[in-house]
């Protein structure tokens, strides 16, 4: 009876190896066969966004981090799918936030909530929504407005300033800040130069617009210089009912229509250690709470395959290894 049992464990454990060194093997030829087709795919159209969107899934994994020794919570400040760290919020003094729109609940809250200042920007906008106590909003954009959204009854103020520029003039140099941005495209132009001047940054949270193959490859670069400086800590996106693209992969589970991903962060230099989590779903890794008691929609889970996470995982093992050889 025992022998029967041991078998069945070395037949299990066999079989399991098999199945991991099948995917293993069938993942790093997908992905091969992907870095191959970005020349054909930067003049390409809907048919190369699968294969682009599976090459910047590893860019794309959460990490679990501890802070001071403990695990982070996710805070809500308003309806959409950002869920950003309590403590690079609490520890910021200020928020900066670009692409404000009509919607002003995630900077009213945060003046209102943690009495800080707030300076939001939207070069589409020349009247703001109303704005809390020690919320302030200009009609300008940062280092761009070749993506300026022109929302109705508004007229476009076509002024554009640079990050640093605007650190200067609002006297927030010695500031630590924490970064909202959601400028439909833009963020590819803004987002090098306020990651070279980050260290008084805590935390950022990024919408990405993965809309065709082009803006995919876009922001493969940017991904990766952000996290250089940063630690992903929540990715989510949101549904919509039309949609620019279908996104099929065999290592991505959510919904077809998820073009729109909000990346949060925060600064490695606040971190005590992080690691790529096996769990790649938000809302099961770490906890979330909203900021007040309003009714805010559904997060909306999406995956990416753990065998993605597995080879990350390897990839960084053979770097402490080879630092270590």
């Amino acid at each position: 009876m025992k022998k029967n049992i041991f078998y069945i464990i070395v037949g299990l454990f066999v079989l399991t190896l098999i199945y991991f060194t099948y995917s293993i093997l069938e993942y790093l030829n997908t992905q091969r066969n992907n870095y191959s087709q970005i020349t054909f795919c930067s003049t390409e159209g809907q048919n190369c966004f699968n294969k682009m969107f599976e090459l910047i899934l590893p860019k794309m994994l959460i990490h679990k981090v501890t802070i001071n020794s403990k695990t982070p919570e996710l805070l809500r400040l308003d309806w959409s799918a950002r869920l950003v760290s309590d403590y690079a919020i609490n520890n910021s003094d200020v928020l900066i936030s670009y692409g404000v729109g009509y919607d002003i609940t995630f900077e009213n809250n945060y003046a209102k909530f943690l009495h800080k200042p707030v300076y939001s920007f939207d070069c589409g906008i020349s009247v703001p929504p109303t704005l809390e106590a020690g919320c302030h909003f200009y009609s300008e954009c940062i280092e761009t407005n070749d993506f300026v959204v022109e929302f109705p009854n508004q007229i476009i103020s076509n002024k554009v300033h640079k990050y640093t520029e605007m650190l200067d003039k609002l006297k927030l140099t010695d500031k630590k800040v924490f970064v909202k941005m959601d400028i439909a495209g833009a963020e590819k132009a803004a987002l090098p130069q306020i990651i070279d001047n980050s260290d008084n940054i805590t935390g950022m949270a990024i919408a990405f617009y993965l809309y065709d193959a082009k803006s995919v490859m876009e922001a493969m670069p940017i991904l990766d210089k952000l996290n250089e400086k940063f630690v992903l800590i929540s990715r989510n996106s949101l549904q919509f009912v039309s949609c620019p693209v279908d996104i099929s992969s065999k290592y991505y589970k959510g919904g077809p229509c998820n073009y729109l991903f909000v990346l949060s962060y925060v600064n490695k230099n606040i971190i005590d250690k992080e690691e790529i989590s096996w769990i790649q779903e938000t809302t099961k890794l770490y906890k979330y709470k909203s900021i007040d008691e309003s009714k805010y929609y559904p997060i909306i889970d999406n995956n990416i395959s753990l065998i993605v996470v597995l080879i990350e995982k390897l990839k960084q093992l053979k770097t402490v290894l080879y630092k270590f050889s």
